[in-house]
């Protein structure tokens, strides 16, 4: 649930990288630290457990996404870990306002891709979350690959709703930040709309 701070006018969102086993979820996060490091002229502090496949939480800087009724946007990212090499409960699934599905676009990761979206269901279903009332957005990473799946079946098989999706390339930060963008704007619009908590006015 979206945490509003009405002291200092922000917007507090958990966004949430999920997706099958070195999909590219670590090397999305890096490229974002690193260019919001850029943008504000701070050294980049290397993630713990950055190239595996566990918890990592860091508060970023606001990206440039305008304001909502004058309120800023602060982000949470972090990692989901995939149920192939982390076993225990996934609590961070359920702390996030919005998630980022990285589907690994090669052909032999179909069933990998499948599984993992699968099992993402799984857990908001538990918490009698709907999965389709959830802010949702697909990067089909490796786009920079031979023997990729076609765009169409990967829409297909994974995203039959027609959710916001876009061709990464994770690596290069190719879609990358356009992806979260507006995995961001998605949760915004909820709160607007009533999916999520309203911005009241203030007492």
């Amino acid at each position: 649930m979206p945490f509003v701070n009405y002291m200092t006018r922000e917007i507090h969102l958990r966004i949430a990288y999920c997706g099958p086993y070195l999909a590219g979820k670590a090397t999305y996060l890096r490229h974002v630290r690193q260019t919001l490091a850029r943008a504000t002229l701070q050294a980049p502090e290397d993630p713990p457990y950055a190239e595996d496949e566990l918890f990592y939480f860091g508060l970023t800087q606001p990206l440039e996404l305008g304001k909502l009724r004058g309120f800023s946007t602060l982000l949470e990212l972090y990692l989901i870990p995939d149920a192939i090499t982390y076993q225990g409960p996934r609590l961070e699934v359920f702390c996030a306002d919005g998630f980022l599905f990285v589907a690994d676009a090669q052909i032999n990761q179909r069933t990998a891709n499948l599984a993992a979206l699968d099992r993402l269901y799984i857990d908001l279903k538990s918490q009698d979350i709907n999965p389709e009332e959830t802010s949702l957005v697909f990067q089909y990473n490796k786009q920079d690959l031979p023997y990729l799946l076609p765009i169409e079946a990967l829409e297909r098989e994974l995203n039959p709703s027609r959710r916001p999706a876009f061709e990464t390339i994770a690596i290069t930060g190719e879609g990358v930040l356009d992806a979260l963008k507006t995995c961001v704007k998605e949760v915004l619009r909820g709160i607007t709309t009533g999916s999520a908590p309203v911005l009241l006015p203030e007492s």
